[in-house]
């Protein structure tokens, strides 16, 4: 059973990791991370990375701490970058042409630059004082400032604007609404019309105190490559009156079919469809069968979860084709050329190829566990898969244990230090750093924690260190080493009750197994053909010293046993084999004496008696031949050791009967019988009689 089940994994194998390559190929198509990479990289280096011109220091976007120095990166840094007008020597850059408003050359402005920014209402928090007038709370739907202002200088209010959320741990969601500012591209005769418009919106205080957030939008095209990036840059503004800047870029192909290669990745996809679509059934009719019993297992989970993303990523790929693709809406064309008004689909098109491709990187970690389910076919992975599936009895409820103490940390963490140190700001953040300080020994920032509380912090890495890294990170790994070696003692177990009743065949393992019966097969063609073949074990396994050591022990892969191999082939094809751990078990516990017909069928062939019967009449056949190899190997060994005995006699006769000839030679005559006994035990020697009559 285990080699008919090692055979359907091999199988399975082959077909999955064709799924699989399909796969990494239409996804690694659709999206080239190298060309991205290069875009994002480009565009950053040269707008936030790029230093401050009048800064006595190292000063860049990541460093703005106040509404004057966002200004003073507006000014000096991005919108220079974006609107340039000359060249490196000086020359004018033409304007319709296709290096105007063209970072780095390639990446040229699409449409106008969009400034956008939420406030709050004044006394929009609790904590108002009788010596505080005015006060501005934290962002939300019910605080939100909607008033109307700047009409002079473009401002509007808007509420069909694309999702827009702050960092982790410093922003809020700032939903659909805001304060917007276009800024249009130049134009001939008037390079530097955005400097005009930046001044009016910094002497009108567009950003103030009620400012939770500012960001400027931007979308590019790179002919070269035909990839279209969204990037913004924001500033969450926080009540406390920090900045934090940060930057986020966005890419993908508005037009995935327009290249040969692309024809290519069509047909994949649709083979990749058809496969999928396959997994589904028999993933449906193994559910259909064991019903509730189906969510006892956790590769059923893996499976589920492996499809279900699968499914998602299909959906949101197909939404995004029939939406800006397929329809006749012309978004391939329109966000290829420069467009005098700001267009928020676009930023709404790439955040749902964006989310497209965060399902497919993620599946694909799911896609890769299941390969070890088929990797099963060879003895160590499978010996290592069953560790790990029987050490998930003690690991869950341990999880739960390893997760609730790094709880408890990251709440003293959070209190203790979270005022002072960054990665303890937050709750997430503080449970992720201690994460990582046990899965990849990241050290704490123990000199920071020492400044927030020098007392607390030896403290805490003390009993952080001595409990999690010390005793259960390294229960964690007893259990595992447990499990391991419980399996490796029922392997070994397994084995030798499997060896003494079926002899070698248990030693074969599934390549030599395949390759016998393609020799049997090979034998059988050329026999047809008129050639003759030898199909003596020691022909196949020539080269095998335990073969060798054993080439009159036959088993049941050999050629000439194919009409019983082919019976049992016949009896199990169809059964599911992961129903024999029963089976298995009794083997273990040398039970399997008491397994009758009724037991299989309830247990491995579906309630089919008959096929029952069959493959146990095949067995013991298989048992009987095995003992009869025993019992003739038993008898040549009696045999083998009454020659042995018996030469062993007869040498020592020879050197006895040679002592006694050489010491007669040498004697004086001696006139009787006794006196040639006593010159005999004189010389050592035995008398003839009595060692003859011994004999």
């Amino acid at each position: 059973m285990r080699q008919s089940q090692r055979e359907r994994f091999f199988a399975q194998l082959l077909v999955y990791s064709l799924f699989l390559c399909l796969y990494v190929y239409i996804v690694t198509d659709i999206r080239p991370v190298h060309q991205t990479f290069g875009v994002h990289s480009t565009i950053f280096d040269q707008t936030s990375a790029e230093e401050f011109p009048d800064a006595n220091f190292d000063k860049r976007f990541s460093d703005v701490a106040t509404i004057g120095e966002f200004w003073e990166y507006s000014e000096q840094v991005l919108f220079p970058a974006l609107y340039s007008s000359e060249y490196f020597n000086g020359d004018p850059k033409a304007f319709d042409g296709r290096f105007s408003n063209t970072i780095a050359g390639y990446n040229t402005l699409i449409m106008p630059l969009r400034l956008r920014s939420v406030r709050v209402q004044n006394s929009s928090c609790d904590n108002v004082r009788a010596f505080t007038k005015t006060c501005w709370g934290r962002y939300s739907a019910d605080t939100a400032l909607r008033e109307p202002f700047g009409a002079e200088y473009g401002n509007s209010y808007k509420t069909d604007l694309v999702q827009w959320s702050g960092y982790e741990g410093f922003g809020e969601d700032y939903g659909t609404e805001g304060y917007v500012v276009d800024i249009p591209l130049q134009e001939a005769g008037q390079p530097t019309g955005w400097a005009a418009q930046l001044k009016a919106l910094k002497g009108a205080k567009w950003i103030d105190e009620s400012t939770r957030a500012v960001s400027i939008h931007a979308g590019f095209y790179n002919a070269n490559l035909d990839i279209h990036t969204y990037v913004r840059w924001s500033v969450d503004i926080s009540p406390s009156g920090r900045f934090q800047p940060w930057t986020t870029m966005w890419s993908l192909r508005l037009n995935p079919y327009s290249r040969q290669s692309d024809t290519i990745r069509l047909v994949a996809e649709g083979v990749f469809v058809v496969l999928l679509l396959g997994y589904l059934v028999v993933e449906l009719s193994e559910m259909r069968k064991l019903r509730w019993g189906y969510f006892l297992e956790i590769p059923n989970w893996i499976d589920m979860i492996n499809y279900g993303l699968y499914i998602a990523v299909i959906v949101v790929w197909v939404d995004f084709v029939l939406a800006y693709v397929v329809e006749d809406k012309g978004y391939a064309a329109k966000f290829s050329s420069r467009l005098t008004e700001y267009d928020e689909e676009f930023a709404q098109i790439a955040g749902i190829f964006r989310a497209s491709t965060q399902l497919a990187a993620f599946n694909i970690v799911w896609a890769v566990v299941k390969v070890f389910k088929y990797l099963q076919l060879f003895p160590s992975v499978m010996l290592l898969w069953e560790a790990l599936a029987n050490s998930m009895v003690e690991i869950v409820p341990f999880f739960m244990v390893i997760v609730m103490s790094i709880v408890a940390f990251t709440f003293a963490a959070h209190w203790t230090f979270g005022h002072y140190v960054l990665e303890f700001h937050s709750f997430t953040r503080s449970f992720f750093m201690l994460v990582r300080t046990v899965v990849a020994q990241n050290s704490l920032p123990y000199d920071l924690m020492r400044e927030s509380s020098p007392t607390m912090a030896v403290i805490f890495v003390l009993l952080w260190t001595v409990v999690m890294l010390l005793i259960i990170v390294n229960m964690f790994v007893g259990i595992i080493t447990d499990s391991h070696d419980f399996v490796m003692s029922q392997h070994h177990l397994e084995q030798s009750r499997m060896l003494h009743r079926i002899g070698n065949s248990a030693n074969v393992d599934f390549f030599r197994a395949t390759l016998n019966r393609g020799i049997g097969a090979l034998s059988r063609n050329l026999e047809k053909a008129g050639q003759s073949v030898s199909s003596t074990p020691t022909v196949i396994f020539k080269d095998n010293p335990k073969r060798k050591a054993n080439k009159e022990d036959p088993t049941i892969f050999d050629p000439e046993n194919r009409a019983q191999l082919k019976k049992i082939h016949n009896v199990i094809r169809g059964v599911d084999t992961k129903d024999a751990e029963a089976v298995r078990q009794m083997m273990v516990h040398e039970e399997v004496d008491k397994l009758t017909a009724a037991d299989l069928a309830n247990t491995v062939f579906a309630k089919d008696p008959t096929k029952a019967h069959d493959f146990l009449d095949s067995i013991i056949g298989i048992q009987i031949v095995q003992e009869s190899i025993r019992s003739i190997e038993a008898r040549e060994l009696q045999e083998q050791q009454r020659v042995s005995e018996l030469t062993s006699t007869v040498d020592r006769l020879v050197r006895e009967t040679q002592a006694v000839t050489e010491a007669l030679s040498t004697a004086p005559q001696l006139d009787t019988e006794a006196g040639v006994e006593k010159f005999l035990e004189l010389q050592g020697v035995k008398t003839l009689q009595h060692t003859t009559s011994k004999s």
